[in-house]
């Protein structure tokens, strides 16, 4: 005999697979975290800057306080993933652009970099030249950092390497 909850139960077990099929491009498919503890990291330099049409002259954001340092690095730990793959071709034009260099206890640096698509929409460019979507980030990171690190205005050649997929 079939009651109204067993048929609840399965229309809503039913409901449920089907919303799991539905999100399922938007979950994260992995977590990924950058294989550097804080403690190895001497200084970070960040910018920020647009995908095109970058100017000469960039700021650069030097954060040397360890404290600030562990902050930093919490970003780039447990940080959720998913698949990349290019919606259209020119996605990055104009985007906001950041490029974090981590430069080591022992004189390594390593590069890693965000394209801000849209909200909650971020394409990261991993050191080992990876590219992934995920929804962490804070636009504006300067602004928030200003009275804690050094700025200084530099010239855009020494802004990491970034080779734009697609």
């Amino acid at each position: 005999m079939t009651t109204h909850r067993s048929i609840g139960a399965a229309a809503a077990a039913a409901t449920a697979a089907a919303l799991a099929v539905a999100f399922a491009g938007c979950a994260p498919v992995a977590e990924r975290s950058i294989a550097v503890a804080p403690d190895q990291v001497a200084a970070i330099e960040f910018f920020e800057y647009p995908s095109t049409d970058v100017p000469d002259t960039v700021d650069r954001l030097t954060v040397r306080d360890p404290a600030l340092i562990t902050e930093w690095m919490r970003a780039f730990t447990d940080m959720p993933l998913r698949a990349y793959t290019p919606d259209e071709p020119d996605e990055f034009d104009g985007a906001q652009t950041q490029s974090s260099r981590l430069i080591l206890t022992d004189g390594r640096e390593i590069e890693i970099t965000t394209i801000w698509i849209g909200p909650h929409d971020n394409v990261v460019l991993w050191p080992d030249a990876t590219v992934w979507r995920t929804e962490w980030g804070s636009p504006r990171v300067v602004e928030a950092y200003a009275d804690v690190a050094q700025i200084d205005q530099v010239s855009a050649d020494e802004l990491p390497v970034v080779v734009l997929p697609g």
